[in-house]
């Protein structure tokens, strides 16, 4: 259990950062994650605070599309 807790802080904190220095270049899904990331930062801080998945953001209501 421990090891899969860490896991997937691991795989959290590298999509974070990827979000914040990787380039623009990517595979769809990781670059609609930076562009809502950066979106989050840079536009609105108020929405968007999923990085490593979505899914979250539509259960708390703070996506970006559930509130418009």
């Amino acid at each position: 259990m421990v090891a899969g807790i860490l896991y997937s802080y691991v795989a959290y904190d590298l999509t974070h950062y990827w979000s914040h220095f990787g380039g623009s270049q990517g595979w769809g899904y990781f670059k609609e994650l930076k562009r809502s990331h950066m979106s989050h930062h840079y536009q609105d801080n108020s929405v968007g605070y999923g990085i490593s998945t979505p899914c979250w953001d539509y259960v708390f209501r703070t996506s970006k599309r559930a509130t418009d």
